[in-house]
């Protein structure tokens, strides 16, 4: 590729979740890397220079006019995340590398999506520490992803161990995560429910709820969310059901 560090090109393809919900929240970056077009390009030895020229090869914004946005869910995946951004009319490029963070965990928002998944949600986690996946995205792209996230809201987090190149890039240590403005599923009393394949959210709702029979046709944990996906009311009924049995709690990892 003539760029130093870079390792080639996997192509962006798959992790259609509307399609696939129980494949949520699909395959994330692994590595450092740039988002361009339908491609992920890894980079070995991701400096701030390499990233940037990468950038202004593609003729996009570089790294300091960039936020970091950290993804809990499916936004670390760059198919995902690249069809977000093209459906929203943004560029589809953005550096995307693993940062460790501290203090935040993963469980699951309190709402289903309408694709039929349950989707992530950052919690608070005193003294843990984790890698997430950030995207360093311009302006516009932020303003797209937003338009993406209506039952989140969008907040200030701090960065630990972050490598050099995202000090380059206008995030300066912080970042941002969204956060479910619905409150995590947490049984009454207890933690938030950590993050699970979705077969098993699905056998959790149903065990919680079964008057709501989501299990009950026989067609298994891919039919439910097949039946969760094409119904608003029975999405609603979930969500509205988890917060009368006290299965709700409200959490701020940023705060």
């Amino acid at each position: 590729m003539g760029d130093h560090g870079a390792m080639g090109t996997v192509a962006v393809d798959g992790d259609d979740l509307t399609l696939r919900p129980w494949a949520y929240p699909g395959t994330p970056a692994r590595r450092a890397g740039v988002l361009l077009g339908d491609d992920f390009r890894p980079l070995a030895a991701p400096d701030p220079d390499t990233v940037d020229r990468v950038l202004r090869r593609a003729g996009v914004v570089p790294l300091a006019a960039r936020r970091a946005v950290l993804a809990v869910g499916s936004n670390a995946s760059p198919a995902v995340l690249r069809r977000k951004l093209v459906a929203g009319g943004a560029s589809g490029a953005a550096p995307l590398l693993p940062v460790e963070v501290a203090g935040i965990g993963v469980g699951h928002s309190a709402h289903v999506s309408r694709a039929g998944y349950v989707p992530a949600a950052p919690v608070a986690a005193p003294g843990a520490r984790r890698t997430l996946v950030a995207a360093l995205l311009d302006e516009e792209q932020v303003r797209c992803l937003d338009v993406t996230e209506p039952n989140y809201v969008r907040c200030p987090v701090r960065l630990v161990d972050a490598p050099a190149w995202l000090e380059w890039s206008a995030a300066a240590g912080e970042g941002w995560v969204y956060v479910s403005h619905r409150g995590v599923i947490a049984p009454p009393g207890a933690p938030p429910v950590e993050l699970r394949p979705q077969p098993d959210v699905v056998r959790l709702l149903h065990g919680v709820l079964p008057e709501l029979g989501l299990l009950d046709r026989g067609s298994g944990a891919r039919g439910a969310m097949r039946r969760l996906g094409a119904d608003p009311a029975l999405r609603e009924a979930v969500r509205i059901r988890l917060l009368a049995r006290g299965w709700v709690a409200a959490t701020d990892p940023a705060g």
